[in-house]
């Protein structure tokens, strides 16, 4: 087997390194290749820290395919994928002047956030003992479902209304939630259900200003 590794960075693209039989047999640094390859089918791997041979930790997710011959698969081809340009989008978003969007991917890591430096972290480890119900709140995001709830936020240091919905990054893979925090400060207590619809609203256009 071989595997090549190319890099697009300004406008030019390089080879890097050629993965050998052993990198790809290894149980975790292989999993990229084996996973699409034996359950035949498209992967979204859980964000990481990756560097591209410049020094720089970027934030990535990888994306594989199987590729077929007579309907068998046959091998992988696969793109790291930067998310730095999608927590740019949607750290410039400002829902109703004043919201604020996060993702979260499967497992509860931060993929985008106003504060990048929880980004790669997760919400298990940065909302112990901060964030009410945060058990059941990672069993949400995880299982793919839309909820909104009043909590403390970390971002706004109050009391917030936060609204989840399911992202879907491809055909049968785990959802990633979006997320819109809105302090309670904000919001009229008799107008709660409204914003609520709002804020459903504004995370679909969220969502498509991404695609």
């Amino acid at each position: 087997r071989f595997e090549g590794t190319f890099l697009r960075r300004d406008g030019q693209i390089r080879r890097t390194f050629d993965n050998t039989e052993a990198m790809l047999g290894d149980p975790q640094a292989g999993a990229w290749y084996r996973d699409p390859l034996q359950g035949n089918r498209e992967t979204v791997k859980e964000p990481y820290s990756y560097d591209f041979g410049d020094g720089r930790k970027n934030l990535v997710t990888t994306v594989a395919v199987p590729i077929h011959d007579q309907g068998r698969p046959v091998g992988v081809v696969g793109m790291d994928l930067d998310l730095e340009a999608l927590h740019r989008s949607l750290t410039n978003l400002r829902v109703l002047g004043v919201g604020r969007v996060s993702l979260f991917s499967p497992r509860g890591l931060f993929v985008s956030d106003p504060d990048a430096s929880l980004l790669g972290r997760s919400l298990s480890e940065v909302g112990d003992g901060k964030i009410g119900n945060l058990g059941p709140l990672l069993a949400d995001m995880g299982a793919g479902k839309s909820f909104s709830l009043q909590d403390r936020s970390l971002h706004f240091g109050e009391e917030a209304l936060k609204t989840h919905v399911p992202v879907s990054p491809g055909p049968g893979q785990a959802p990633w939630s979006l997320a819109v925090t809105l302090p309670l400060s904000f919001v009229d207590r008799t107008a709660r259900a409204l914003v609520r619809d709002i804020l459903l609203a504004s995370l679909a256009g969220a969502l498509l200003m991404t695609l």
